[in-house]
C-alpha cells in the first residue's frame, strides 16, 4: 500500500476496529483475538492481511495520516513560490480535523507510547520526502537559501508532525510562536542563520 492512500475492504474493516479497540484498551493491552473476535472473522482471515499486532498499528497509523500527506502533496505541487508553499503547509495543518480527536485519546494512555511514536516516525518518514521537494525547488528560485537542505526539511517535516500531533489550539499556537521566532532571529543550532524577509527564507 502506498503510504499515505486510504485502506479499503476486509483490510480496513480491521484496521478500524483495532483502532477502536486500541482506544478503548490501549494499544499492549489489545489482543490480536479481541481484534478478531471485534470483526468477526476467521483467524486466517486476519493473518492473510496482517502478520502482527504491530503490523495492524503501522497500517493504522498510516490511515490516520493519510489526509495529513495528501495535504502536503498537493501544496507542493501548487504554482507558487517554495516559501509560499511552507508557510500554506504550516497554516494548513491546524485545521486537520481527521485523527485529532484520536491523538487526544491516544495521549491518555500512558501505555500508548508505541502508538504515539508510530505514528510520529511514520509521519516523519512519510512526509520527508516532500519537504524536501519543496525544499529543492525555494533554492533552485531562490526564495529559500540554505547550506543544509536535507537538515531544513527534517527540521520543517518535524514541525509540521508537531503541529498535525498537537491536541489543542494552544498547543498549536504556541509551536507556530516558537517557529516564527526560529525564522526571524540567528539560531546556530538549527542550520546557521534563520530569519524570513519577506519572500526569502534563510536557515
Amino acid at each position: 500500500m502506498k503510504e499515505g492512500s486510504p485502506i479499503t475492504g476486509r483490510k480496513a474493516d480491521i484496521t478500524e476496529a483495532a483502532l477502536s479497540l486500541f482506544l478503548e484498551k490501549g494499544y499492549q493491552r489489545t489482543r490480536i483475538d479481541d481484534i478478531i473476535e471485534r470483526v468477526g472473522i476467521a483467524k486466517g482471515t486476519f493473518y492473510h492481511h496482517f502478520q502482527s499486532k504491530i503490523d495492524v498499528l503501522e497500517a493504522v497509523v498510516l490511515n490516520l495520516i493519510s489526509h495529513y500527506l495528501g495535504l502536503i502533496e498537493e501544496i507542493s505541487e501548487r504554482d507558487c513560490s517554495a516559501a509560499e508553499k511552507l508557510t500554506l503547509i504550516w497554516n494548513s495543518l491546524g485545521d486537520i480535523g481527521d485523527g485529532s480527536h484520536v491523538l487526544e485519546e491516544i495521549m491518555e494512555d500512558d501505555e500508548n507510547f508505541i502508538f504515539l511514536w508510530t505514528l510520529i516516525r511514520k509521519g516523519l518518514d512519510a512526509s520527508l520526502p516532500l519537504h524536501l521537494q519543496v525544499i529543492g525547488q525555494g533554492l533552485s528560485e531562490g526564495s529559500i537559501n540554505t547550506p543544509y537542505p536535507e537538515m531544513a526539511a527534517k527540521t520543517f517535516a518535524a514541525f509540521d508532525v508537531l503541529i498535525f500531533s498537537a491536541c489543542s489550539e494552544e498547543e498549536r499556537n504556541a509551536l507556530a510562536h516558537f517557529v516564527e521566532k526560529i525564522l526571524e532571529t540567528d539560531r546556530p543550532y538549527l542550520t546557521g542563520t534563520a530569519k524570513q524577509d519577506h519572500n526569502e527564507v534563510r536557515i
